[in-house]
C-alpha cells in the first residue's frame, strides 16, 4: 500500500467504526424504547381493559340514569299536581305497547278519571299534560271544564296553566283525538 491508499484505508476504518458505533448507539436506544413500550403496553392494556368494563356496563349505567331521571320526572309531576301529597301514577297506556290510535287512546283512558299525558318529541323534548277530570269519547267533540289542568315541559322543568279566553275550554274530548289540551288545541 503506499502512503495515499493508506490514509484513505484509515479515513475509511475511522468512519465505519464511526458508522457501528453510530448503529450500536441506535440498536440500544431501540433496545431501551422497546422496553418503554412494553411496560407502557402493559399499562395500556390495563386502562384498555378498564374501559371495556366501562362499555360492557353501559347499557345498565344508561338504564339506571333513565329510570333516575323518571323518578325525578314523577316526583315532579307529582309535586304539580298536589303539593305536599303523595300521588300514585298507573301507566294506562303506552304507545310503544298500544299504538298511537285515538280509538285506543279512548278505550284505555276514558273514565279513569285524572290522568297525566306523557310525550316525548322526535328531538328528545319530554312534555304533557294533565287533567283531574275524566276523558270522554264523544263522536262530535266537546270541551271540559277544569280549573286545575295544566300542561307541563319536563325538559324546561315548568308548568303551564291551560288558560283561555273560555275558561269552559280545559280539555277537549273528541274519537277522533287523542288527548287534547285548551282551546286551541295546545298539546294534541
Amino acid at each position: 500500500l503506499n502512503k495515499e491508499n493508506e490514509e484513505d484505508l484509515k479515513k475509511t476504518i475511522i468512519n465505519l467504526r464511526d458508522i457501528i458505533e453510530k448503529q450500536h448507539k441506535e440498536i440500544n436506544e431501540l433496545k431501551e424504547l422497546k422496553q418503554i413500550f412494553i411496560e407502557k403496553d402493559e399499562y395500556y392494556k390495563k386502562k384498555f381493559l378498564e374501559i371495556d368494563s366501562k362499555f360492557d356496563r353501559l347499557p345498565e349505567i344508561m338504564e339506571e340514569i333513565r329510570i333516575k331521571n323518571l323518578d325525578q320526572e314523577k316526583q315532579l309531576i307529582q309535586s304539580w299536581i298536589e303539593p305536599n301529597k303523595k300521588v300514585t301514577l298507573n301507566l294506562l297506556l303506552d304507545s310503544n305497547r298500544d299504538g298511537f290510535k285515538a280509538s285506543t287512546f279512548h278505550s284505555l283512558c276514558d273514565g279513569k278519571g285524572a290522568t297525566v299525558s306523557l310525550f316525548e318529541s322526535t328531538s328528545g323534548h319530554r312534555f304533557g299534560g294533565y287533567t283531574g277530570v275524566s276523558w270522554e269519547n264523544s263522536q262530535s267533540g266537546k270541551y271540559l271544564v277544569d280549573n286545575n289542568s295544566f300542561i307541563f315541559s319536563l325538559t324546561h322543568k315548568r308548568k303551564f296553566k291551560v288558560t283561555s279566553t273560555n275558561t269552559n275550554h280545559s280539555i277537549y274530548c273528541h274519537s277522533s283525538n287523542g288527548p287534547t289540551f285548551g282551546f286551541g288545541h295546545d298539546i294534541v
